[in-house]
C-alpha cells in the first residue's frame, strides 16, 4: 500500500509539472476579497530572493509584551519575475515547510493557498502554503538575479517584493552599530553569551535603521535582532553606498506603525 501512495504521488507531481505556467499577472489577478483558497492546481515558477536560513525575512511580531512569535520571518519567503518586474511574498504555514534557498528557481502548485491584495502599495502575498505545494526547486546562482538598480524617488508598487539595489545611500546615524537598541530587549540569541552581563527579555526583535540619498529621500532598512551581523564590532559605512535588498511595506508598531510607503 504504501507503494501504491507513493507511485501516486509521483505521478500527481509529474502531471502538476506537466501543466502551463501561469505569470505573475494572471496570478495576481485571481486575488479575490474573501480570501477563499485555490480550489484546482494553479503553477508558478519564479526566481527566489530570500533565503530560508536568515532571520531576516519579516517582521516578527510581538505576542505579549515579552514575547516575540519568531516564526514570521522564518515562514516567508520571496519570488520574483525572472525580468525582476514583480514579486510574491510567500507565507508558508510553518517554518520547516520553507525550504527556499536563494538564487533557486521555483515551481509552485497554489492549489491550497490564498492569494492576498494589499494595497498602498498594491502588493500580493501567497498565503496558506505547506511544502507539499513546492514542485520542484532548482538551485541557482547570484547570475539568476537580475540587477535592478533605483533610487528611492524610483521605487514604485510593482517593486513590492523584488530584488533592487539603491544607489547613493548613507546611514543617518553613523556611530554605532547595524542596530543600536537596548539589548536587553533583544532576542536571546549566540550574541548574548552566557554567562552574560544582563538578562534578556525578548521584548522586541526588529530594528530600523534609517537611510537618505543624495535628493534628500530617505527608508528604513529593517533589521531582526537575530542577525549575527547587526553588531560585529564593526560600525555602519559612513559615506555613500550601495545596498541591495527586498523591497518591502510593513508598518510597524514599536517606531508608531507609520514607516513610510516603502522599506528594504
Amino acid at each position: 500500500m504504501a507503494v501504491a501512495v507513493a507511485l501516486t504521488a509521483t505521478v500527481g507531481v509529474q502531471s502538476a509539472l506537466a501543466q502551463e505556467v501561469k505569470s505573475f499577472e494572471q496570478v495576481r489577478a485571481m486575488a479575490v476579497e474573501d480570501k477563499t483558497p485555490i480550489t484546482e492546481s494553479v503553477i508558478i515558477e519564479g526566481v527566489v530572493i530570500s533565503d530560508c536560513e536568515s532571520p531576516n525575512m519579516d517582521i516578527n511580531h510581538n505576542v505579549s509584551t515579552a514575547k516575540t512569535d519568531i516564526t514570521h520571518s522564518m515562514r516567508t519567503a520571496y519570488i520574483q519575475t525572472p525580468d525582476g518586474k514583480f514579486g510574491f511574498r510567500l507565507k508558508f504555514n510553518a517554518p520547516e515547510d520553507n525550504g527556499m534557498q536563494r538564487y533557486s528557481t521555483v515551481r509552485i502548485d497554489l492549489k491550497g493557498a490564498i492569494i492576498v491584495k494589499e494595497y498602498n502599495p498594491e502588493r500580493y502575498t501567497i498565503r496558506n502554503l505547506t511544502a507539499e505545494n513546492v514542485l520542484s526547486l532548482q538551485n541557482g546562482d547570484a547570475s539568476k538575479v537580475v540587477r535592478k538598480e533605483k533610487t528611492i524617488k524610483d521605487l514604485t508598487d510593482e517593486d513590492v517584493y523584488t530584488f533592487v539595489t539603491l544607489k547613493d545611500l548613507e546611514f543617518i546615524f553613523k556611530d554605532g552599530s547595524y542596530t543600536n537598541i537596548w539589548e536587553p530587549y533583544c532576542i536571546k540569541s549566540e550574541l548574548h553569551n552566557v554567562p552574560n552581563p544582563y538578562g534578556v527579555t525578548s521584548r522586541m526583535d526588529s530594528w530600523a535603521s534609517l537611510l537618505r540619498d543624495t535628493d534628500n529621500k530617505a527608508i528604513y532598512m529593517y533589521i531582526n535582532t537575530l542577525c549575527q551581523w547587526r553588531r560585529n564590532g564593526k560600525t555602519v559605512p559612513k559615506g555613500m553606498v550601495e545596498l541591495s535588498g527586498i523591497i518591502v511595506s510593513s508598518s510597524n508598531r514599536r517606531y508608531g506603525g507609520n514607516m513610510g510607503k516603502f522599506q528594504i
